[in-house]
């Protein structure tokens, strides 16, 4: 909030400086100049002047706004994050479209969404596949695979595939030559990530109580846990890179070093950092066997979104909400209502 309250101060002042400098003279009239100068200085929390100093919206000094008055904290300098292009999307991040204010999480984690819809169709469910080759055979597919080094294959009318085009375009397959090109264009992201158990310093010393901490670009983020306040460990989040070089790098060390790494990092913002945190666990998502990436960059393929004969695709790639269940959710009902169409029902 310090930060965003500083830019939108800073922004505020500049263009009021403009309007009353009259640089803004073609743009808008001069009746129109003073609702723009109220607009900014309500925007920016400006002075009667227009010059903008602090704010309470950064929070008070530590000791005020109970029995004495609130006193604003002071204001961020402008060149300690005003010019810094290093993580330009820190000030506007909670505004995006992917990080809606209010949200709720499945009690055990996210998956618990994934698995409650396996229970649905437990008793037709096969685990533990690897799927060596898909092809057709007739009019429908043949899928062929390995479990414990045991090789077999099944007939079927129809194959929803909803493998990662970064593992797909690896596996034998005889698609058309326009799907195939289109699995092999998508490009995926590297992301990593690094938890560690704690104490829950952060609440007991810091005063925080869950959201984020953004941090050099080399760790990014420190996520502290939203559920369990009070409780004498948490799980906490050491670094979130979304991908990129950092993440590359972060994914090229050994485990020991990625723990260090996050140490090091974590310690600049928590002094007390490394003295709390223990069985550090991380992981690299291009790094995992039927994954190879974490989500796709790539625009959704309309020829994916289509049967290609019996075969037909489902993925959160296929969608715009890549790397989000809710994408995964849309895509399939896609390829069910495809379905639906090839079976003429």
């Amino acid at each position: 909030r310090e930060v965003v309250t500083a830019m939108r101060g800073n922004i505020a002042e500049l263009l009021s400086k403009a309007v009353n400098a009259g640089a803004l003279d073609s743009d808008i009239s001069f009746s129109e100049q003073n609702a723009v100068l109220n607009v900014l200085r309500n925007y920016g929390d400006l002075d009667s002047s227009n010059i903008f100093t602090n704010s309470t919206r950064s929070g008070l000094q530590e000791g005020s706004g109970g029995l004495t008055a609130g006193l604003p904290r002071a204001a961020l300098n402008l060149d300690d994050f005003f010019f810094d292009t290093s993580v330009p999307y820190v000030p506007t991040f909670s505004e995006s479209i992917n990080q809606s204010a209010t949200m709720l999480q499945p009690v055990g984690g996210m998956d618990k969404i994934a698995q409650a819809l396996a229970d649905e169709v437990s008793e037709e469910s096969f685990y533990g596949i690897e799927i060596t080759a898909i092809r057709r055979s007739g009019s429908g597919a043949v899928i062929e695979g390995m479990v414990d080094g045991t090789i077999g294959a099944a007939e079927v009318d129809y194959v929803i595939v909803a493998i990662p085009p970064s593992v797909l375009r690896n596996i034998p397959n005889d698609f058309s030559a326009a799907t195939a090109n289109a699995i092999a264009q998508v490009q995926y992201a590297n992301p990593t990530k690094i938890a560690f158990q704690s104490p829950r310093f952060w609440e007991s010393e810091d005063d925080i109580y869950g959201g984020i901490s953004w941090t050099d670009p080399e760790i990014l983020q420190i996520w502290y846990p939203s559920g369990g306040f009070g409780q004498e460990k948490g799980i906490i989040v050491g670094s979130y890179l979304f991908g990129g070089t950092n993440a590359t790098n972060f994914q090229n060390l050994s485990i020991d070093e990625r723990v260090e790494f996050a140490l090091a990092g974590g310690e600049k913002v928590h002094p007390q950092y490394r003295q709390n945190l223990s069985a550090g666990i991380s992981v690299a998502w291009a790094k995992v066997p039927y994954s190879l990436g974490g989500w796709s960059v790539s625009t959704p393929s309309s020829v994916l979104q289509l049967p290609d004969g019996p075969f037909l695709f489902a993925g959160d790639h296929l969608t715009y909400l890549q790397g989000w269940q809710e994408g995964a959710v849309i895509s399939s009902l896609n390829a069910l209502n495809n379905l639906l169409d090839l079976m003429g029902v």
